[in-house]
């Protein structure tokens, strides 16, 4: 899969508080290092792309967004966002 194609179809780029947590779901976080892990590494990469919710995470990917589709990402913190919905779930 291109970048394009990658950024363009399966980065979520909505509110990550709109991500619906109310049953299970795979998260997974992509930045500039891991595409190009990816490019090498099918069983990484169909990871990344098979997961249910793909975050952006840094500013690479968020600058390759708007740069490529011209589409402007809500949020670049999915790292952040995943570890404190963790707690919150655990905590309940």
């Amino acid at each position: 899969m291109t970048l394009y194609d990658l950024v363009n179809s399966k980065i979520y780029k909505g509110s990550l508080y709109d991500i619906s947590l109310q049953q299970s779901c795979v998260i997974t976080t992509i930045n500039p290092h891991s595409y190009c892990i990816a490019k090498k590494d099918a069983v990484f990469n169909n990871a990344l792309l098979s997961s249910d919710v793909l975050l952006p995470d840094g500013f690479g990917i968020v600058l390759a967004v708007k740069i490529l589709t011209g589409q402007k990402i809500k949020s670049k913190l999915g790292i952040i966002f995943i570890w404190e919905e963790t707690l919150k779930l655990n905590v309940m």
